[in-house]
């Protein structure tokens, strides 16, 4: 019948801290690749237990190269990806899936997915992924094992579960963070634009949770650009420009 008396919290500001998931930094990323791909390639493993590890090393390798969380990846199938090249540089198309969508049955309906594009590692998942699954159907599903568990079981034997900075632990989830974390350090010239239009989400988001690239490697990379070379420069110049070329095609109204 009557209000409660609210507590008063004069002089003291109150927000909510942004938790972000640690990623794999590009040397425990690399140790990571080697060690799943050795753990992959064990001949005393039994059937069961080598298509696991496996198709563990696709996912991995597919989520980080296209910047996907863990149920993106799961709806995946394969008449949902296409190899193709841009710029003369191979990447897969992707038509994702996921938590994001509206309902859980427009998953299964192309126009409610949302287009991706895996780059560098994600090719590599893909083309071992197809060596693994030669005989699959259009609407097999890519991964058909449990890879959240398996990625728990990775990190714990290479020693890289626990993030020493933060002390949280690193899990299938820290699969994204890494593919734009990753991008924003080898872009000569990383633009928050691109890389968000590309990892389906926004410059804000990226911003509060994605970019956990160590100041010093942007001095690194600041200190870097000053000292190329005529030859490093050109090169660069000739990078920027078919990235340009390349974004002028996709804003076409057309298929391709």
């Amino acid at each position: 019948k009557e209000l409660p008396v609210f507590p008063e919290f004069g002089g003291r500001l109150w927000s909510v801290p942004k938790n972000r998931r640690p990623f794999f930094p590009p040397t425990v990323w690399a140790k990571v690749k080697r060690v799943a791909l050795q753990r992959a390639s064990d001949q005393t493993l039994d059937k069961l237990q080598a298509q696991r590890r496996k198709e563990l090393y696709g996912f991995m390798m597919l989520s980080v190269g296209a910047a996907l969380n863990p149920s993106e990846a799961n709806s995946l199938r394969w008449k949902h990806c296409e190899l193709t090249t841009i710029g003369g540089i191979e990447c897969v198309r992707l038509v994702l899936g996921g938590k994001h969508l509206r309902h859980a049955e427009t998953a299964r309906n192309v126009r409610h997915r949302r287009k991706g594009w895996a780059l560098f590692d994600g090719v590599t998942g893909f083309k071992y992924l197809k060596r693994l699954c030669p005989h699959a159907k259009p609407d097999d599903k890519l991964f058909q094992h449990d890879n959240a568990k398996g990625i728990v079981r990775l990190l714990k034997s290479c020693g890289e579960r626990e993030d020493p900075k933060t002390g949280m632990y690193r899990d299938g989830k820290s699969l994204r963070p890494t593919g734009i974390s990753l991008r924003l350090m080898m872009e000569s010239n990383p633009s928050y634009k691109d890389i968000a239009d590309w990892a389906r989400t926004t410059e804000q988001h990226i911003a509060d949770f994605y970019d956990q690239v160590d100041p010093e490697w942007r001095v690194r990379r600041m200190l870097g650009a000053a000292r190329e070379t005529p030859k490093e420069r050109e090169r660069r110049e000739k990078l920027e420009k078919l990235r340009l070329q390349i974004a002028i095609e996709a804003m076409q109204d057309n298929d391709d």
